[in-house]
């Protein structure tokens, strides 16, 4: 595709040149003018960053999006940087038929929970409980339904897949700064270094910084630095380095949203109203570290092979309704506001709580395609080994100002200093972890030149971290038939099986007992 398009260019500029000099002759009559060489050098940015469609990665392989059976929302790097969106929680919430909660990040796609993935690879909650930036990505995708369909695995709802910036072959710098009112500040820098040995080495550095209040006390302050170096060990392998940090600190209140009456009208709260602590603060931290090796055996055959670490932590005191022990009022929490004998008053407590992820991921996948029946059929095959760890620490305030009140109706963002606090149940060790072995592949048979069937199927073992195997090879499989009916336009039907393990323990947190 950059090939068309340099030649493209230099077949215009080439006609335009020819032009100008015969005008040259004719118009003088003399020899003819000889114009300074110019050089013509395609850009090298991915489609992401230049278009507002480019290909999709759901699959672990490059694909037009026309080609991919399902219902995909893509934005892309330019459209993210024309549009200004800040976070992929600005990002989620104005893609139609996702809910998102803006007070944690947690997701849901026509109803069901989401998956998150890298490049096609799922990682569990590779956000965490925060809003990311979106500075390292060129591509974050919103595949809407089971995403089974490609790897046999996934939320019910569907994936948010995101991909990672990469170098490009020219030097460039972009920086881009905004201040805004309420206040607010942001920078990004995104540096391309020039090639070196020869434009076998090339890196990117983006950074990314904003500072952004919002209505008292409610604010953030995020950071985001990612790095990224790829070396060509021969023309047909590329060695990939990546590494992506992030911190967001937020202060915002615990999945509390405003009262109502009693009898379920709302209230007319003026804009802003919280009944938020100015200390109730979230800090998140995540780390991910990269690794690829990407081999061409030829123009059809490809071989991958990715690792990918990632970690995150949030360590928060919340002020939390409903947690007091001896609350000195009623509080409307559970039943509402009385409209007749109106009462705002609630008992607020801190809570400490630090969830710790960790997926350790290996994956290995080879993609390419064979010709049989007068038509070309795309293979991919694959094995991922996923490690997962997972701990939890939970504390409580302590002393006289341990417990609070907060009148809705006349809400102090700063009723009492941040209250002194205990973890009772602290981290502990790591432990060992989860284990999950998938191998999977996937035939996309070409029937008519309008028609293909992928047919897929998946393998699983599951073996948990106390040595239990709760599933061994475990098949999923899925058929798709798609239909083009235009360049424009296509069709598709499809069927999925999909397994995923519970591993939350006993108990499903939806705070009703089971039965």
């Amino acid at each position: 595709m950059r090939k068309s398009i340099a030649t493209t260019a230099v077949l215009g500029m080439s006609l335009g040149v020819v032009a100008i000099a015969n005008a040259q002759d004719t118009t003088n009559g003399s020899d003819p003018y000889v114009l300074d060489t110019v050089v013509l050098k395609a850009s090298e940015q991915s489609t992401a960053e230049q278009d507002y469609v480019a290909p999709t990665s759901v699959n672990r392989v490059q694909a037009e999006p026309l080609d991919t059976p399902q219902t995909i929302t893509a934005f892309t790097a330019a459209r993210i940087t024309d549009q200004d969106i800040r976070s992929d929680l600005d990002l989620l919430q104005m893609t139609p038929g996702v809910d998102v909660t803006s007070k944690e990040g947690f997701s849901r796609i026509r109803g069901f929970s989401a998956q998150t993935a890298i490049e096609g690879i799922p990682v569990g909650t590779f956000i965490g409980r925060q809003a990311a930036d979106l500075s390292a990505f060129e591509q974050v995708e919103i595949l809407k339904g089971p995403a089974a369909i490609f790897q046999g695995e996934g939320a019910a709802g569907g994936m948010i897949n995101y991909s990672f910036k990469r170098p490009t072959g020219t030097e460039t710098l972009q920086v881009k700064a905004g201040f805004g009112d309420p206040t607010s500040r942001q920078l990004q820098v995104d540096y391309n270094i020039a090639p070196l040995l020869d434009g076998r080495l090339r890196a990117r550095f983006v950074g990314a910084y904003e500072d952004r209040d919002q209505f008292d006390p409610e604010k953030y302050e995020r950071a985001s630095l990612y790095a990224v170096t790829e070396y060509d060990l021969t023309d047909s392998t590329v060695l990939r380095f990546s590494a992506w940090r992030q911190s967001n600190d937020v202060v915002q209140g615990f999945r509390a949203g405003l009262p109502t009456y009693s009898d379920g009208t709302l209230i007319d709260f003026p804009q802003g109203t919280t009944a938020t602590q100015d200390w109730s603060l979230y800090k998140f931290r995540s780390l991910w570290l990269n690794a690829e090796v990407e081999h061409e055996f030829n123009d059809r055959w490809k071989l991958r092979l990715a690792y990918r670490n990632g970690d995150s932590h949030h360590s928060s005191t919340r002020s939390v309704a409903g947690l007091c022990e001896n609350p000195s009022v009623p509080g409307y929490e559970a039943g509402g506001i009385d409209r007749d004998d109106p009462d705002g008053r609630q008992c607020y407590a801190l809570s400490y709580w630090n969830d710790w992820n960790q997926y350790e991921i290996y994956d290995a996948n080879l993609n390419g395609a064979f010709d049989a029946f007068g038509h070309t059929h795309d293979v991919l095959l694959g094995f991922t080994l996923k490690r997962e760890w997972f701990r939890r620490a939970f504390g409580r305030g302590i002393g006289a100002n341990s417990e609070f009140i907060v009148d809705i109706f006349d809400p102090n963002p700063h009723v009492v200093d941040r209250p002194d606090y205990i973890i009772d149940e602290p981290w502990g060790a790591k432990g060992d972890p989860n284990n999950q072995y998938t191998l999977f592949g996937q035939v996309n048979f070409q029937a008519t030149d309008r028609l293909s069937i992928p047919i897929g199927g998946r393998f699983t073992w599951l073996k948990t971290a106390d040595g239990d195997w709760t599933a061994k090879g475990e098949f999923t499989p899925s058929i798709s038939a798609v239909y083009k009916i235009s360049d424009n336009t296509m069709v598709y039907a499809q069927y999925a099986q999909m397994f995923t393990a519970n591993r939350g323990g006993p108990g499903i947190w939806t705070g009703l007992p089971l039965s």
